[in-house]
């Protein structure tokens, strides 16, 4: 997919609806591969058409409708128990270094995709077919098994010591988040403590163009330590950035980011500093002990 105009970024480039779902988790192939049979036999034409000119890279180790699902059905959420046949979205190229989110919108019943930055004319499209960032072995790995395939996009194509530092700042951006799930469990942690953990997430994930969900998750992480510490004002401002990081990657009427707007909105009556930028992201982050 390519783009034949500059897209902004926080545009809704795609909204589909499956054309049929499937297990993700049944480990009986053959029933799976009976399901989708009789799915593909309740396509028109057109549709039939689309489905097996999709791609199939499982060969003859299941029957061609079963591989071209097996190949290029989405996960319809986060930990989904199924996934979605789309003709378009399944289309979309991988990236370890996309410039497109592709969300399961459950409310609409359709998989959207938004552009995570602008994305200029003549410039390809790209999703991430990986679950989180994580450095370039671990990345070859999931996509050699998975996918089949030697991923060369730009991150994967990093000369050796790029490539070295980019994998630090995975390796660290993983290690933070571990320790951030740590402290929101726990009850010896500090709020300013949590908070900088939070802060070095989004520093790493700058440095490394990171601009997807993962920013989104660190807000709501720094606003659920907020919470968990009753720092109302704080939370308020976090909330805030969470539902602005999930309208850019999912779009305002997600129920991730509807669901911050509800939080901004409950602190509604919470005043926050009226201070200059700087001094304001120092108290936001606990930087200075004000």
């Amino acid at each position: 997919m390519v783009a034949t105009a500059k897209i902004l970024k926080g545009t809704r480039i795609l909204s589909e609806l499956p054309l049929f779902c499937v297990s993700r988790d049944n480990p009986d192939m053959d029933a799976v591969d009976d399901m989708v049979t009789n799915e593909v036999s309740r396509l028109n034409a057109a549709q039939r058409r689309g489905f097996f000119d999709l791609t199939n890279i499982h060969g003859a180790a299941h029957s061609l409708a079963m591989g071209i699902a097996r190949t290029n059905v989405l996960p319809l959420g986060p930990d989904a128990r199924s996934g979605g046949l789309f003709l378009v979205a399944s289309r979309v190229n991988h990236s370890c270094r996309h410039n497109a989110q592709n969300t399961w919108d459950e409310n609409a019943g359709r998989l959207t995709i938004y552009a995570l930055r602008d994305i200029e004319s003549g410039e390809e499209i790209t999703i991430c077919y990986l679950p989180c960032a994580s450095p370039f072995e671990e990345r070859r790995r999931t996509l050699s098994t998975s996918f089949k395939f030697a991923c060369a996009c730009e991150l994967c194509s990093l000369p050796p010591a790029q490539r070295r530092r980019s994998d630090a700042r995975l390796s660290r951006i993983q290690d933070l988040y571990m320790q951030i799930s740590t402290a929101l469990e726990g009850d010896n942690v500090k709020e300013k403590q949590a908070l900088h953990l939070v802060r070095s997430v989004l520093d790493l994930c700058r440095e490394e163009g990171i601009w997807d969900a993962c920013i989104a998750r660190a807000y709501h992480d720094a606003y659920q330590i907020a919470v968990h510490f009753s720092d109302e004002r704080r939370a308020k401002v976090y909330a805030q950035m969470a539902w602005e990081a999930r309208c850019i990657a999912e779009g305002e009427a997600s129920p991730t980011a509807m669901k911050m707007k509800r939080a901004v909105e409950e602190r509604r009556d919470f005043q926050v500093p009226e201070i200059n930028e700087s001094r304001f992201e120092e108290w936001l982050w606990m930087v200075t002990d004000d």
